[in-house]
């Protein structure tokens, strides 16, 4: 399963005070040391640079038929061309 949470915020003016208390409420977990994650984002405006890379993307793939091996299942957040997460199991 996925272990963490991962939130996008470009800096603290973004971040709500009690986000990850209140985040915790309905998933229990993440009230656990290690288990919340935040990256940072930069935005931007060059529509040029948005329409013609991976900026800006953000892509979550799960696959239950990754592997004919064990760990089969495979499941990957990507932010533009950074993996943040990837769990197997």
């Amino acid at each position: 399963m996925i272990s963490e949470l991962l939130i996008m915020v470009q800096d603290s003016i973004y971040r709500q005070p009690g986000l990850t208390a209140e985040a915790a409420t309905h998933l229990p977990k993440l009230d656990r040391p290690g288990r919340w994650v935040e990256h940072s984002y930069e935005p931007t405006d060059d529509m040029e640079l948005l329409e013609n890379t991976a900026r800006g993307r953000l892509l979550f793939k799960y696959d239950a038929n990754h592997s004919p091996q064990t760990p089969r299942n495979l499941a990957n957040l990507w932010s533009e061309t950074t993996e943040l997460h990837r769990d197997a199991w």
